[in-house]
């Protein structure tokens, strides 16, 4: 199920970071950092996975929301972007 939802999980997760990070924080403050590292651990650990999943078997797309292009979005995961988003999240 991961490898279906890999290309979105990356920038899903920095959104949802964004979101508990800020609120975790106010209840305290300690936690703040712990879970930037924790998610940015996660991210990388994402983006290798992706990066050796596109290798192995090829291509990767994803339809955001379900819809086909013209209408909907589609993101392409190949070994290059791959390759960027290990880069960006290292």
């Amino acid at each position: 199920m991961i490898e279906n939802n890999l290309p979105v999980l990356i920038p899903v997760s920095y959104l949802f970071g964004a979101l508990l990070i800020p609120l975790l924080g106010l209840w305290r403050r300690s936690l703040a950092p712990l879970i930037a590292i924790g998610l940015g651990v996660f991210n990388v650990a994402l983006a290798g996975l992706g990066l050796v999943t596109v290798l192995e078997s090829g291509p990767m797309l994803y339809f955001l929301g379900g819809w086909v292009p013209p209408l909907g979005i589609q993101y392409l995961l190949d070994p290059l972007s791959a390759f960027f988003i290990l880069v960006i999240v290292t």
